[in-house]
Formats: C-alpha cells, sequence, structure tokens
C-alpha cells in the first residue's frame, strides 16, 4: 500500500548504490577490463527475481549493499602495498571494515559471512602477500581494529536479544523455530518423500527461484523463459569453465592480491551457498534470493562465462554442447 511506498523507494535507492559498488568492485579487480564489470552490473540489474527483491520493502537489498562493500573494501585492503607509510591509511580500512560489518551484523544474519571473509583477508595479506618477522603481532592488531567496532555495534542488538527471547538466542533462531511451528521441514518431507524428489524439487525450485519466482513462491515465469534460462547458464557455466583453464594456464601473469582478491569472491559464494544449504537442511525453503549476497562474485563469474561462450571460435563447440544437452533432456523425458 501506501504507507510502504517510502520503503519501497528507499529500497530502490539502495539497489542503485547497490549496482555502483558491483561496478566499482570489479573494476578494482580488473581495472584493465571495464566490460566485466559491466556485464556484471548488468546482470545483477537485470535479474529478474533480484529486481523483484529490490521493489519490495525488505531488509534484503541492504543486507546486499552492505555485502558488496564489505568485499569492495577488502578487495582494496588486499591491493594496497603494506609499508610504514600506509599504516594509517590501512587502520582507516579496518576501522570501516569493522563498521560496515558491525552495520551488516544488526541487519540479517546473511551477512555474518562477512566475518570468516574479512578474516582471510587479514590472514592473507600479513602471512601471504606481505610476510614479515613481526606478522603475527600486525595481524592481531589489525584484527583488534576491525572486530572493535564490528563487535561494539553489534553487541547492544545481540543483549536485547538475548534478554528478549531469553538465554543464549542472540539471533532470534530459537524464537524463529517456535513461530514457524507448522511449516514443513525438510526431515518430514524427506520421511514421506524419499531423497530423489527432494533433490529434484531443490534443484528445480532453486533454479527457478533464482531467475524469477514471485509472490509467496507461487507466481512462476512461463515455462520457455527457465528454459531460455537454462541454456544461458549452461553456456555461462561452459564459458567460465573455459575462461578457469585458460587462467590456470596463465597464473604467473596474474598479481598475487589478484588470486587472494579472487579467493576471497569465491569464498563468498561459497559462504552463501553453504548457509543456503544449512537453511534447507532444517526447513523446505528452495528460495534461491538467500544467494544474492553473493552478487558480487555471480555477477562477475557471469560475465566472465558469457564472454568465452561468445567468442567466436567457441561458436561450434557451444552449438555442439546445447545439442547434446538437449538430446539429453530429451531422452531422460
Amino acid at each position: 500500500g501506501g504507507a510502504l511506498l517510502p520503503l519501497r523507494l528507499l529500497s530502490l535507492a539502495l539497489g542503485a548504490l547497490l549496482l555502483l559498488v558491483v561496478c566499482w568492485t570489479v573494476r578494482e579487480l580488473v581495472p584493465n577490463q571495464p566490460g566485466l564489470a559491466l556485464g556484471a552490473t548488468a546482470f545483477v540489474a537485470f535479474l529478474p527475481m533480484h529486481v523483484a527483491m529490490t521493489a519490495a520493502a525488505s531488509n534484503d537489498t541492504l543486507a546486499e549493499l552492505i555485502m558488496a562493500i564489505i568485499l569492495l573494501l577488502s578487495v582494496r585492503y588486499l591491493k594496497r602495498p603494506t609499508s610504514p607509510e600506509a599504516e594509517a591509511e590501512e587502520a582507516r580500512f579496518l576501522v570501516l571494515l569493522g563498521v560496515a560489518t558491525g552495520l551488516g551484523l544488526v541487519t540479517k544474519s546473511s551477512v555474518y559471512v562477512a566475518v570468516p571473509l574479512v578474516l582471510f583477508a587479514i590472514g592473507v595479506r600479513y602471512f601471504w602477500l606481505n610476510p614479515a618477522p613481526l606478522s603475527a603481532r600486525r595481524a592481531l592488531k589489525a584484527l583488534t581494529l576491525y572486530l572493535l567496532p564490528a563487535v561494539g555495534m553489534a553487541l547492544p542488538f545481540w543483549l536485547r536479544n538475548m534478554a528478549l527471547y531469553g538465554g543464549t538466542d542472540f539471533l532470534g533462531l530459537e524464537r524463529h523455530d517456535q513461530v514457524v511451528v507448522g511449516q514443513l521441514r525438510t526431515a518430514e518431507y524427506l520421511a514421506q518423500h524419499g531423497v530423489a524428489p527432494l533433490m529434484r524439487d531443490f534443484l528445480t525450485t532453486s533454479f527457478r527461484s533464482f531467475w524469477g519466482q514471485f509472490g509467496w513462491m507461487g507466481v512462476l515465469l512461463d515455462a520457455r523463459l527457465y528454459q531460455v534460462s537454462a541454456i544461458l547458464s549452461a553456456l555461462v557455466l561452459a564459458g567460465f569453465g573455459i575462461w578457469a583453464a585458460g587462467v590456470w594456464r596463465r597464473r604467473t601473469q596474474f598479481e598475487p592480491w589478484q588470486w587472494a582478491s579472487g579467493g576471497l569472491l569465491a569464498l563468498s559464494a561459497l559462504l552463501s551457498l553453504a548457509g543456503y544449504l544449512w537453511y534447507n537442511t532444517q526447513f523446505l525453503q528452495h528460495q534461491a534470493r538467500y544467494l544474492f549476497p553473493a552478487l558480487v562474485p555471480i555477477g562477475l563469474a557471469v560475465a566472465l562465462g558469457w564472454r568465452q561462450a561468445l567468442h567466436r571460435e567457441r561458436a561450434l563447440a557451444m552449438v555442439v554442447l546445447l545439442v547434446g544437452g538437449i538430446a539429453i533432456l530429451a531422452l531422460a523425458g
């Protein structure tokens, strides 16, 4: 209704900021390839399910923006050289990361993956990119500069939750389980239908809900649109595999900080996927929008895969891939 209009407009504004941060992050990682930044940003901008979520009044878009900002700051943190002259600026980066993480911790539980990501960045910076005799001490100082603002901002929220929900339920997870009593659990579905239907429904619904399954998961796109999305996904996966193989062959041409930043983005995607899988071990929630906090690495992977798939010399191989896939699906019914 009209009462939610300001919140929806705010969410749209946050979504626009998210696009800028996605573009900026990719440009930081690969500054000499602006097309990749444009491709990743375009994917995030026009993903139907993400557009629908951005137009809604919720905390999802803010959580995604905060995660993207944390990734951007982490990439810039890994990129900057270590020197005595840069210690003050490095400290500012760590405090900014702490503040961004603190905001994320009080926004949505999906942002909690930011903590291991920043810890990974700190460890990589001091024990791989710039190892020194006092690396452990400097890493401990960096850890303190990061955790103090993050924990300081989240602690009142955690104490409030424990006082409200009781015990040590600082995230309200136990209270959540009480509120959703009666909601179908994965164990119940598994006992009634078995493993194969569960896996089929999980994969099918996750795929559809990533591209577009609206309302309370009851409004689907036309089946042909999902088929087109499946074709595009197959091409992107094939292209990304080709890109990854080529990067490994040319691995000495990349800077160590780029490897570290790429590992950070990959870890971000893996942690978001792990959280999605973990949640689905408890409740039947095959909503792939829970993967949207990892839109930066997903968007970059799509841009990389699509660029490789569109190379003219690979046209025949892509046609063979698609025809072969269609034949397999036809044989499988």
